[in-house]
């Protein structure tokens, strides 16, 4: 829909390292040229008849439809997919005579989003992106539309985006009556993409949701989703089980990567998985049923709950600090994942993993953390949990393209020429 679809899948294998790329492969393909012609502005009309792509293995299906996409799902599979819902959460605020953008980007104390939205806006603190380098701390940035004003407690480093105008991180506590909500759905804009190339327009805050979007907190959409009608979404409940968890998407994803990948900073974003979906993810596991994650957040998700779920197995009861993370996550809390994690250690089967975790935590509903991971094709990632990934074409020099190429084991250079 926003961009030509691909939809990769395989059948689950034996652990194994991916191959590392060479590092000049690497350059050609995370840096490839992208007509500003050849991206879609707007979705596909009717929804859910943009093109398919689908790579199984050696063999590549193209010419497709993703209303056919029920015929490339592995059978019996598990199908995941993020209900994050996009706020409006760009709002424009006066620097220096002139409206420029504020895109707030998540609670500054990394608290939940979803509650942060719902609560009293006055004292909310939140990490944003302020289209300005000319401000300075304790600026009282008036909110266009409303009475209300952000006032800048801290400076952050620069925020570059390809064809943006320069800006900077910036923490900012806002003063309005009412709930943050009630502010965003009067003064702000839906948060459409920068490489859209247009302002968000009427018809965003209907086509940048997902069918089945439910918990709002996400600054941008979960692409993936984008495709499936709400008829469809129920017909694939039909044929598959499906589940979903909530990670709620940052900016961060439209940071470019300047640079050597291993030099770049990743943003931490919030999760959520309920009971449920841990349940089935560790049923379909020791069942030998294909995972399916619906898009790059859901398998960032899914792989970093698996991960924390690791470590907290791993905890020692001598250390008073590991004792405390222990505490918290019975109560479903699992902290906050690294950005390299998953590399150097030995991965547990994760249908041991999920049922220990769940025998540990018995009386929590879901489990809660902020994940920082990012996956490349380094040569120490590999994949546990998801089998099989639906997902975009990605924008270059983006983590994402990152993620995919190390999904497909150095096959998207092909997939993408």
């Amino acid at each position: 829909m926003w961009l030509r679809r691909l939809a990769a899948a395989r059948t689950p294998r034996a652990h194994a390292w991916p191959r590392a790329i060479a590092a000049t492969a690497r350059r050609a393909l995370f840096a490839y040229e992208l007509p500003p012609e050849r991206i879609a502005a707007h979705p596909a009309s009717p929804r859910g008849s943009s093109k398919l792509l689908v790579a199984r293995d050696d063999t590549t299906y193209g010419d497709e439809t993703f209303a056919d996409l029920e015929r490339f799902l592995p059978s019996d599979a598990l199908v995941v997919a993020n209900d994050s819902k996009v706020v409006r959460a760009r709002l424009a605020v006066a620097v220096g005579g002139e409206d420029v953008e504020c895109l707030l980007l998540n609670p500054s104390d990394d608290s939940d989003p979803a509650a942060s939205v719902a609560a009293s806006a006055t004292g909310q603190r939140w990490s944003a992106m302020l289209r300005s380098t000319s401000v300075k701390e304790n600026d009282a940035l008036p909110v266009a539309g409303a009475a209300a004003t952000l006032r800048l407690v801290e400076l952050g480093p620069p925020w570059l985006e390809h064809g943006e105008d320069d800006g900077r991180e910036v923490v900012v506590e806002v003063e309005a009556a009412g709930t943050l909500g009630a502010l965003l759905e009067t003064c702000g804009a839906v948060p459409v993409p920068p490489y859209l190339g247009r302002d968000a327009d009427d018809s965003d805050d209907d086509a940048y949701q997902t069918a089945y979007a439910d918990r709002e907190g996400s600054v941008a959409a979960p692409t993936a989703g984008l495709h499936f009608t709400e008829a469809h979404w129920a017909r694939l409940g039909e044929a598959f089980e499906l589940r979903r968890v909530t990670l709620h998407v940052g900016a961060g994803t439209f940071r470019p990567v300047e640079g050597a990948i291993d030099d770049h900073a990743m943003h931490a974003e919030r999760f959520s998985v309920d009971r449920a979906t841990v349940e089935s993810v560790a049923r379909a596991k020791r069942q030998r049923r294909a995972v399916v994650a619906v898009g790059t957040t859901t398998a960032r998700t899914l792989e970093s709950l698996y991960w924390l779920a690791v470590k907290a197995q791993r905890f020692a009861p001598c250390a008073m600090k590991r004792v405390d993370a222990k505490d918290k996550a019975a109560l479903g809390d699992l902290g906050h994942l690294p950005q390299w994690s998953g590399r150097d250690d030995a991965a547990p089967p994760v249908a041991d993993v999920f049922e220990a975790l769940l025998a540990a935590a018995p009386d929590a509903r879901s489990f809660d953390a902020a994940t920082s991971l990012c996956i490349t094709n380094d040569g120490r990632w590999r994949f546990s949990v998801v089998d099989a990934l639906l997902t975009n074409f990605h924008h270059p020099d983006s983590t994402l393209i990152h993620l995919v190429d190390a999904f497909l084991e150095s096959r998207a250079a092909a997939l993408y020429s």
